[in-house]
């Protein structure tokens, strides 16, 4: 998504980015973070449809960014 969208390709961005959000849709249920991605993944959407590139890809980078976070429990059970 990021390489089609530092090209300017707008409808393969979008393409891709609809292709994802059925995937976060699919599996809504599953993750708690996959909404958060959702939405950022709409965002860029929207962005890359209105012509700001630079705003899409930032979007989808944080999208990235959410997905590739490792998540550490804070508490153990323990008393």
């Amino acid at each position: 998504m990021i390489d089609s969208g530092k090209q300017g390709d707008a409808e393969g961005f979008t393409e891709l980015v609809n292709l994802a959000l059925k995937l976060t849709a699919e599996n809504r249920n599953n993750s708690i973070i996959l909404p958060r991605a959702s939405a950022k993944f709409r965002t860029a959407k929207y962005a890359i449809k209105a012509g700001k590139f630079a705003e899409g890809i930032a979007a989808i980078e944080q999208a990235q960014v959410i997905l590739v976070k490792k998540k550490v429990l804070k508490w153990d059970g323990g008393s």
